[in-house]
């Protein structure tokens, strides 16, 4: 029983800290579209530069400055903030996840009787042991299916956050070798 506890506590830190990061990007959205309507009605705007309010002695490289026109500022905000927001949020909501299934995992093995140090060496990499884990986990209905094809998906999803940190947001071989959909 306690385990099913602690695990209920953990999914539901996850699910508070997903929730508040979402909250946290829809204000950010909200942000942007504020300044893509000012900035549109702007004319008194020339440009907007970058760095312009950072003290000089904290600019590291003042050649690395960035001025953006109203239009291309417009722009900006439509596309590449917006672009950044989504995959931030993705990455972060993915991170969160893993750690949630880590702790999970590192209680089953717990209640499974596995020794501490064998706990901290499966934990050092977990993925491939977790996965495996979870894949074969026997649970009780009605949750067996759910669980096993929300497990799936997120593996899905990993590979995502996986190609946005790694390689631009292209999927790679790699990538679509990791994706196993259980049948």
């Amino acid at each position: 029983m306690r385990c099913i506890v602690l695990i209920e506590e953990i999914i539901d830190k996850c699910y508070d800290n997903i929730v508040e990061s979402y909250s946290n990007t829809a204000i950010l959205l909200n942000a942007v579209d504020v300044a893509i309507k000012r900035y549109s009605n702007e004319s008194n705007i020339i440009a907007l530069s970058t760095t312009a309010n950072i003290p000089s002695d904290f600019l590291v490289n003042p050649s690395k400055e960035r001025i953006y026109s109203v239009e291309d500022l417009v722009d900006a905000y439509k596309f590449d903030v917006i672009k950044k927001l989504a995959e931030d949020f993705l990455i972060s909501t993915i991170s969160k996840t893993d750690i949630m299934f880590e702790d999970i995992y590192r209680e089953l093995l717990i209640k499974d009787g596995v020794p501490t140090e064998e706990i901290t060496r499966k934990l050092i990499s977990p993925w491939r042991t977790l996965t495996d884990y979870f894949r074969t986990l026997e649970l009780e209905e009605p949750f067996v299916d759910s669980f096993h094809d929300s497990f799936e998906i997120y593996l899905i999803w990993r590979q995502f956050r996986h190609a946005l940190l790694h390689s631009g947001g292209v999927l790679k071989e790699k990538n679509y070798s990791s994706i196993r959909i259980s049948e």
